[in-house]
């Protein structure tokens, strides 16, 4: 919409007294440029506005909040929330904080577990192989099927701090820790906080880290193959080596995303938080190079358009941007921001090219009516296989997020957005 600036009611168009030729010329010349200027405003929010309404819901598959895999029981250290009674037999198949496609799979990596560091000691780290049939259109199931890829463990002991298959009991309980997880030395959500991860061209899998924060590499069985790489001088208040006072990462404001440089030699990890001394809407990205296994510095920045908000997931794109999800903390019908953008990096300039929740559905896949809202606290994975669709999936913080319903935890739902 635009106001129109040369309504004749508007009384900073009247002239009083006489009118000179010069005062016609100038009100002639005003209004032409008033006119071009409304044009102008007219063609760019038109342009804008079928951008963005051209961000649709091509398909859907969904994986019921109560997915579990064989292993250890998990849940002791968390209490019962919007129906769930704990412990569990095994893990939830939940969580999801980033997902890729590779070798013609998709593979999903669960974050730390239960949302903090104490609760989640018996909650394995784990890489997930996902199987979705889509519903679109043309039909299809519409269920997301799960199963447990690897777990990542520290066989080589190559962590330098005591990890929880160290210990008897979980801290601050007196639960055993499960013979299992002793047994094979698994990392768990007490360790580390998994929150995205990148498969090198040699095979090994490289994890982002929030509790440090620090870069994990693994082979393609989860086992680690090295120490835990820190980002030089900066750490978090979970940092088991450091000192928490100073701290200048926030608590929960680790390796968020992970990317791939341009060129593959580097991997970009990005900070899900502003640190402590810096603006409070600037997320700083770091560079490390794969070849000598170092951090180099400051790759960009990205500037967050409210800085409340956060970016849940960034990924690669088949031109120089990335793709990024910004979006508040938010749930439910008080979810207010939860949007997609298109950034490049050596400007700094970034685009909206969807907004979450405000999606078309017209053929109303979900039975919510010709609008779909994607309307989660947290929104942490982004694909984008083409410069016309979106491949997202929510972390549904089992059993605790209730975006979609209010007395009921959240699916996980993989969605296909369709972009121009």
């Amino acid at each position: 919409m635009y106001t129109d600036i040369t309504n004749k009611n508007d009384s900073s168009m009247h002239f009083e007294g006489a009118r000179s030729f010069n005062v016609r010329v100038e009100n002639c010349r005003y209004r032409r440029w008033h006119f071009k200027l409304r044009l102008t405003i007219f063609v760019v929010t038109s342009l804008l506005a079928s951008s963005l309404m051209a961000a649709q819901l091509r398909a859907i598959a969904v994986l019921p909040a109560a997915s579990f895999v064989s292993g250890p029981a998990s849940g002791h250290l968390i209490e019962a929330a919007n129906g769930v009674l704990p412990p569990f037999a095994g893990q939830p198949l939940q969580g999801f904080s980033d997902i890729l496609f590779y070798q013609q799979q998709w593979l999903a990596i669960g974050d730390n577990g239960f949302g903090s560091k104490q609760n989640s000691a018996d909650h394995l780290l784990m890489v997930f192989s996902l199987s979705p049939g889509w519903k679109s259109a043309s039909g299809g199931s519409g269920v997301l099927v799960g199963k447990l890829h690897f777990a990542l463990t520290d066989p080589f002991r190559k962590v330098p701090f005591k990890i929880i298959a160290e210990m008897e009991h979980y801290p601050g309980s007196e639960v055993k820790v499960d013979p299992i997880i002793k047994a094979r030395r698994l990392l768990t959500g007490a360790d580390f906080d998994i929150e995205s991860f990148r498969i090198a061209a040699d095979g090994s899998y490289w994890f982002g880290d929030e509790f440090g924060p620090f870069l994990l590499r693994t082979n393609s069985k989860g086992e680690l193959l090295e120490a835990p790489i820190e980002l030089p001088g900066l750490w978090s208040p979970n940092n088991p080596l450091r000192d928490p006072a100073a701290a200048l990462v926030q608590r929960s404001g680790g390796f968020e995303s992970l990317v791939f440089s341009k060129d593959g030699s580097a991997l970009v990890a990005l900070l899900e938080k502003p640190l402590k001394n810096s603006e409070a809407s600037t997320l700083n990205a770091y560079r490390f190079d794969l070849q000598t296994k170092k951090f180099s510095g400051l790759a960009w920045q990205y500037h967050l358009h409210a800085s409340q908000n956060r970016v849940g997931a960034a990924g690669e794109t088949s031109t120089d941007d990335l793709v990024l999800i910004e979006r508040d903390r938010q749930q439910g019908e008080k979810a207010a921001y939860k949007k997609v953008f298109l950034f490049n990096p050596e400007t700094g300039a970034s685009r909206e090219i969807a907004d979450l929740l405000s999606l078309d559905d017209p053929h109303n896949l979900v039975g919510m009516g010709a609008v779909f809202r994607y309307p989660f606290s947290t929104i942490e994975s982004v694909v984008m296989p083409d410069p016309q669709t979106l491949v997202i999936v929510n972390d549904n913080n089992y059993p605790f997020s209730v975006g979609r319903h209010s007395d009921k935890p959240d699916d996980t739902e993989l969605i296909v957005v369709r972009v121009e």
